[in-house]
C-alpha cells in the first residue's frame, strides 16, 4: 500500500510506513539496485526486441537528407573519439553520438510506443546506453540492464500523466526522454542512488520539446529523441562530477508536473506503482507502419475492410474515421493541412493521407511516404474524402492500445465498418517474431546483407553474452559504397 503525505513545497513518498523520498529519489534507488538477475526472461526478451527494431530504424535513417545534416553537425564539433555514429562509424564524444543516434531512431517515426505514456521510450534510451556503453566498454548484460531500467521509469513518468503532455503542446518523447535518459546512463557511468536524483534535478532545466513541427511538417521533431539523449548524458555526467539539482523536480512546486500540466493532473500512484514488479517494457507497442501512432487503429480497420469485402478504393464515396480525442488536434486538424501534406512527416501525421494510401496501396511502408507519394494525385484524391471524429466512450489515454473506428460509405450505398480495438503491435496484439524480422531486414535491405542483417539480429538475441557492447556496434556499420 503506497500513500503519500504532503510536506510543505514537496511530496515524501511513504511505502509501507517507511519514509523513501521524494520521487527522483525512489526512481533512482530502484536504477542503482536494478540487477540483471532480477529482470524476468520475457522481459528481457521483450527488450531485446526493441533493441533490434530501434537498430534497424537507425539504420535505415543514415541517408535520410535531414538526419544526415544532424551528422554532419555532430562530426563538426570534433572531439574525444569515443562513441559510434551508428552506421556511419564516425566516433566523437559519447552525448554528441547519441544525438545523432537518438535522432536517427526517431527520423522516420517508425519507432516504439509505450502507449499509455504516449512516449517513445526506445528512441532516446537504446541510443544513451549504447553511446555510454560504448565509451565505457560496458558488458551486453549491463547495457541491456540499463536500458530496461529506462523503460520503466520513463513509462512511468508518462503515465503518471496520461495524455497531459500532449494536451499542452509538449511533447513527452523529449520531456520524459530527458530524465530516463539520465538514470540509464548514470547506471553505465556507476552513479549512486544520490548522484542519480541529482542527474534528475538537473534534466528539469534541460528536457524540453513542442509540438509546434505540426503546423507546417518541419523535421525538428526526430531531434526531440536525440537531444532528450544528450541532455541525459550531460546531466548523468555533471551528477557524477558533483553538480546537483532538485530531488522534487518531478513533484516539486516548481516542478515537472505543476509547471506543465497542473498538479491537479498528477496520478501520483502511477509514478511508483509496482516499480520492479508490474513491467512496463512488456507494454510497449513496436510499429507496422511508419506513421504517428495516433493513425494505425484507423489504417488497421481500413485496411481490413479492404481485405475482408474486397472493397475497389474508386467505388469510394466516403470514409469516417472515428479517433481517441486527445489526438485529434495531432492527426485530425488543421484539416486543410492533412488533406495537402507538404512534406512527409506532415504525412504520418495525417489521418487521411496514411488511411488513403493504406486502401489504394495495401500497405504503408517507408516507400509509401517519400517525397513522390506524398504528391500522388490518387492519395490526395481519396484522402479527401475522409472525415475524422471523435470515438466515443473511448478509454485512450491511460491504456497500452488505440481504439480506433471506420465506416467506409461507397457509391451503392452500401457501409462497411470495422472497430479495432487493439492496434497491431501492441501488446494486445503483437506482431509476430517473423513480422519484427521482416521489418528488420526490410529497413537494412539496401545497406547491408541479409548474412550481416542476420549477425546483427543474432547478437542482440544474446547481448547479455557480449564482453563488450562494441562487438554490436562494429556489426552496425556500414559499407561507404552503400551511401553511394
Amino acid at each position: 500500500m503506497v500513500k503519500k503525505e504532503l510536506y510543505t513545497a514537496y511530496y515524501v513518498v511513504v511505502v509501507g510506513g517507511t519514509t523513501m523520498g521524494p520521487y527522483a529519489e525512489v526512481l533512482s534507488e530502484f536504477a542503482e539496485n536494478l540487477k540483471f538477475e532480477d529482470i524476468p526472461g520475457k522481459v528481457v526478451e521483450k527488450a531485446k526486441d526493441h533493441v533490434i527494431d530501434t537498430l534497424g530504424i537507425c539504420l535505415a535513417c543514415t541517408k535520410h537528407k535531414y538526419l544526415q545534416i544532424v551528422v554532419d553537425v555532430v562530426k563538426g564539433w570534433g572531439g574525444k573519439a569515443e562513441s559510434t555514429i551508428l552506421g556511419f562509424g564516425d566516433k566523437v564524444p559519447c552525448a554528441n553520438a547519441a544525438l545523432a543516434n537518438g535522432s536517427m531512431a526517431h527520423a522516420v517515426d517508425y519507432d516504439d510506443t509505450h502507449l499509455e505514456s504516449v512516449a517513445h521510450l526506445s528512441a532516446p534510451i537504446v541510443p544513451t546506453a549504447l553511446a555510454v556503453g560504448e565509451a565505457q566498454e560496458s558488458s551486453g548484460k549491463e547495457i541491456l540492464t540499463a536500458i530496461i531500467a529506462g523503460y520503466e521509469i520513463m513509462a512511468r513518468i508518462g503515465n503518471a500523466v496520461p495524455g497531459q503532455f500532449h494536451n499542452k503542446g509538449f511533447h513527452s518523447t523529449s520531456i520524459c526522454g530527458t530524465f530516463a535518459t539520465s538514470i540509464v546512463a548514470g547506471k553505465l557511468l556507476g552513479l549512486n542512488s544520490t548522484q542519480m536524483a541529482n542527474a534528475m534535478g538537473i534534466c528539469g532545466s534541460l528536457a524540453s520539446g513542442i509540438f509546434e513541427f505540426l503546423t507546417d511538417g518541419s523535421w525538428v521533431k526526430p531531434i526531440h529523441a536525440g537531444w532528450a539523449a544528450h541532455a541525459g548524458i550531460v546531466a548523468a555526467q555533471m551528477a557524477k562530477k558533483g553538480l546537483t539539482g532538485p530531488h522534487t523536480v518531478l513533484e516539486g512546486r516548481f516542478g515537472l508536473y505543476n509547471t506543465h500540466v497542473g498538479l491537479e493532473n498528477f496520478k501520483k500512484d502511477k509514478l511508483i506503482e509496482g516499480l520492479g514488479k508490474v513491467w512496463e517494457t512488456l507494454r510497449i507497442s513496436i510499429k507496422p507502419y511508419p506513421s504517428c501512432h495516433f493513425t494505425h487503429s484507423s489504417m488497421d480497420a481500413a485496411l481490413t475492410i479492404k481485405r475482408k469485402y474486397g472493397i475497389d478504393p474508386k467505388d469510394i464515396s466516403e470514409i469516417i474515421c472515428l479517433v481517441p480525442q486527445v489526438s485529434v488536434n495531432i492527426v485530425c486538424e488543421p484539416i486543410d493541412t492533412k488533406l495537402n501534406p507538404q512534406t512527409d512527416y506532415d504525412a504520418k501525421f495525417s489521418i487521411p493521407f496514411t488511411v488513403a494510401t493504406i486502401l489504394l496501396k495495401g500497405k504503408a511502408g517507408l516507400d509509401e511516404f517519400d517525397e513522390k507519394a506524398i504528391k500522388d494525385p490518387e492519395i490526395l484524391s481519396l484522402a479527401r474524402k475522409v472525415k475524422c471524429g471523435v470515438y466515443p466512450n473511448c478509454e485512450f489515454p491511460g491504456v497500452s492500445y488505440i481504439p480506433g473506428w471506420v465506416k467506409i460509405v461507397m457509391k451503392d450505398g452500401k457501409i462497411y465498418e470495422e472497430k479495432m480495438r487493439f492496434n497491431r503491435g501492441s501488446p494486445e496484439n503483437p506482431l509476430s517474431a517473423d513480422e519484427l524480422a521482416s521489418k528488420f531486414f526490410a529497413n537494412t535491405a539496401t545497406l547491408l546483407s541479409k548474412e550481416q542483417a542476420k549477425k546483427i539480429i543474432d547478437a542482440v538475441r544474446e547481448i547479455e553474452k557480449l564482453k563488450s557492447i562494441k562487438e554490436l556496434i562494429d556489426l552496425c556499420t556500414i559499407s561507404q559504397e552503400a551511401f553511394l
